[in-house]
């Protein structure tokens, strides 16, 4: 989780908050902007969660540069042996 997806997330809960207690104080009708400034925050922290899960998606499905496209040996397959350990 990113700074700003810290920042959004503990926002919201914090206006959620801060809106029940207006509500609790008899301001019910006055804190209706905390709660929806609560909800954006809540949005806000869902679509770039959503976004970032998207972009990893896309980035698994696509090739590497840097590796290439030859497969990796597989030991099993071929005459490959482990370089034995010296005794000292």
């Amino acid at each position: 989780m990113k700074l700003v997806d810290s920042i959004l997330l503990s926002a919201s809960v914090g206006f959620l908050v801060i809106g029940i207690n207006q509500v609790f104080a008899g301001q019910g009708k006055e804190s209706y902007w905390i709660f929806m400034f609560s909800i954006i925050c809540l949005f806000s922290y869902q679509a770039r969660k959503l976004k970032r899960k998207e972009k990893a998606a896309v980035a698994e499905q696509t090739p590497n540069k840097t590796t290439g496209t030859k497969p990796k040996k597989d030991a099993s397959n071929s005459n490959y042996t482990k370089k034995k350990k010296r005794r000292k």
